[in-house]
């Protein structure tokens, strides 16, 4: 197998990790705040059931809006998510450019995709550390007609 061919193979399991990744991240953010929402009309309900249940029973359900919603705060499912898609679909427009070149330039992928892997895990950084993220991309496709 060449360079190329190691290079692409590499971006492409890379794209499909991502992917599945963020689509999990995304169900994960939706189980919650579906959970979120459930268990809130539960403890409802429990609380209107006012001694039909044990108090502690209560208490328990009630407690699970905040859990749900905490969970989701402190793991960023949904920034989780949306790095994973970002990275998928940057990745995925570097290999299309490289596929339509008539002589891929292999240095110029690797480029490409270690300038993707820095300024994404900056990103990273950033959702972990709970910042803000950057609101322009730093990688640049290589221009047409080379």
């Amino acid at each position: 197998m060449s360079n190329e061919e190691d290079l692409q193979k590499e971006l492409d399991s890379d794209i499909a990790d991502a992917y599945s990744s963020g689509t999990l991240n995304n169900k994960m953010d939706i189980a919650l705040s579906f959970a979120t929402v459930v268990t809130s009309l539960i403890a409802t309900a429990l609380i209107a059931a006012n001694d039909a249940v044990p108090k502690v029973v209560t208490a328990v359900v009630a407690a699970l809006p905040a859990t749900c919603t905490a969970l989701q705060n402190f793991v960023q499912f949904k920034e989780r998510s949306s790095w994973y898609f970002e990275y998928a679909a940057r990745a995925r427009a570097i290999g299309m450019v490289h596929r339509a070149e008539q002589m891929p330039d292999l240095k110029e992928f690797a480029k490409q995709r270690a300038a993707l892997e820095v300024e994404m895990e900056r990103q990273w950084a950033a959702i972990i550390r709970g910042a803000a993220r950057p609101s322009q991309p730093r990688v640049t496709l290589p221009e047409q007609g080379k």
